[in-house]
């Protein structure tokens, strides 16, 4: 984003550079479009990801969006939503790990041969690619195991 910044700037003045004044407006009209995106895109990024944007370097922070690091009482409320997003996603990982726990080796090799290579043709997209010859030779490797 800032590259893009400086671009506009560089070109503004390469293009505009006799006419001083003509310059000036559109640097302004740069800054005023550049820096309301970078706030209303640094509000939104820290109500989606607060924990993530709370680990970012000092630099991009305060580049993405000031206002959350350079006030204490916003600082504090991020700090707050990248706590609870963090137990949120802690529950979420423990509740996975311990739903594919729970699942019995009964259930996962009830799944056929057949059954993942018809998925997987289907995933990749190869609808007429026959697999009986895949199919033949894993149960072969299979059974002899």
């Amino acid at each position: 984003i800032q590259l893009v910044q400086f671009g506009l700037f560089i070109a503004a003045f390469f293009n505009m550079r006799p006419y001083w004044v003509e310059t000036y407006v559109a640097w302004a009209v740069i800054f005023t479009i550049y820096f309301s995106g970078n706030s209303y895109f640094g509000q939104h990024f820290c109500t989606l990801a607060p924990l993530e944007f709370f680990h970012f370097p000092l630099l991009v922070q305060l580049t993405t969006s000031p206002q959350d690091v350079l006030v204490p009482r916003r600082r504090e409320k991020l700090r707050k939503l990248a706590f609870s997003r963090a137990r949120f996603l802690e529950h979420r990982a423990l509740s996975e790990s311990a739903q594919r726990m729970d699942t019995n080796e009964s259930e996962i090799s009830m799944v056929s041969i057949k059954e993942l290579l018809q998925n997987a043709k289907m995933n990749m997209g190869l609808h007429d690619y026959d697999t009986s010859s895949i199919e033949n030779r894993l149960e072969a490797e299979w059974v002899l195991k």
